[in-house]
């Protein structure tokens, strides 16, 4: 038995078996209620954590999931605003990158659907053409 208080919060794991298995709103959830109870910690109040290790390590492994779950899509994002007609500069400005971050990034992600059977080749280079456009 171990001297630690027993966490109430079902175990958290990985953020990526997370972000795989939960949707958007659990994980936000999964973030906001450990995360305000620690807010209450300093009260003593009610509502403030009893296991501040657990509720700590459930807010920080569902923050990490909530933020790979949504950058998960970034790229695909960056297809649609591209092909819509946002100009780089502006999907840059959008993203907090560079230009040239997002065109390695955006190069990198069709090269890998590609490789992965997810882009013909014709769609490969079309969407790489979009980041010449003007």
């Amino acid at each position: 038995m171990s001297d630690q208080p027993a966490s109430d919060q079902p175990a958290v794991g990985p953020p990526a078996r997370l972000a795989n298995r939960l949707t958007l709103p659990e994980l936000l959830d999964g973030y906001h209620e450990p995360a305000g109870r620690l807010f209450l910690l300093p009260t003593r109040g009610p509502g403030a954590s009893t296991d501040p290790a657990g509720d700590a390590l459930a807010a920080l492994a569902h923050a990490h999931a909530l933020a790979e779950a949504v950058l998960r899509w970034r790229w695909i994002h960056v297809r649609h605003a591209l092909a819509g007609g946002a100009t780089l500069d502006t999907v840059a400005d959008a993203m907090g990158l560079t230009v040239g971050e997002v065109r390695v990034g955006f190069t990198r992600w069709a090269d890998d659907q590609l490789r992965l059977h997810q882009l013909s080749d014709r769609t490969h280079a079309q969407l790489l053409g979009l980041l010449d456009r003007r």
